[in-house]
């Protein structure tokens, strides 16, 4: 399959690299070269910036700016992961329903922190808060609780990774039940609760 995906820190990039790796084209759209928030992504991820882009190809284009470019790609595309923050692909025009004007087959795969009907949620969603969110920091493992020991913070990133894993299976499953055209979406809070539910 050809796969575009925009995102943002760790989640729809790994789940895009997983796909890569399973030998699908993933094209990787990053912010241009010296726009605001480029470098410090890149000095932030170091090494893991460079992993996660193995196999993909780079393509530095703004949501905004670089629009027919970005089009051909969704026309071009089977499925499309995005991670943006909250209303981003949206208020640029590149929605679920937008996305589907281009392209009707089109697998577009949302990765928001919380699922959209959650109340009471950070409107940021790093990984650090969805675990306190979540009750996971205070929660690491069902002992803890019983031995009476207190939250401790954790800067694992587990809800991206666990919710790069669902997307991953769910663009595949999606492909191989042929539900093209479909929405999925994959909060990093339900991914999270869903892989520790033995806790």
């Amino acid at each position: 399959m050809r796969v575009v995906e925009f995102g943002a820190y760790l989640a729809a990039p790994l789940a895009g690299k997983y796909l890569a790796d399973l030998g699908h084209t993933v094209t990787c759209v990053c912010r241009p070269e010296g726009a605001r928030g480029h470098a410090r992504e890149r000095s932030a991820m170091g090494r893991t910036w460079h992993d996660l882009r193995r196999r993909k190809r780079v393509l530095h284009a703004d949501l905004g700016r670089d629009r027919a470019r970005i089009a051909q790609l969704v026309r071009e595309s089977d499925v499309l992961i995005e991670n943006l923050g909250p209303g981003v692909m949206e208020r640029h025009g590149w929605s679920p329903a937008d996305c589907r004007e281009l392209n009707p087959r089109l697998i577009y795969v949302s990765m928001p922190g919380f699922a959209p009907n959650d109340a009471a949620v950070p409107s940021k969603a790093w990984d650090s808060l969805i675990m306190a969110q979540t009750g996971a920091l205070l929660d690491m493992g069902l002992n803890r609780t019983l031995l009476g020991v207190r939250a401790s913070f954790s800067a694992l990133p587990m809800p991206s990774v666990y919710a790069s894993v669902f997307a991953a299976f769910a663009v595949l499953s999606a492909a191989f039940d042929e539900r093209w055209g479909e929405h999925v979406v994959v909060p990093l809070a339900s991914a999270l609760s869903e892989a520790l539910v033995h806790n």
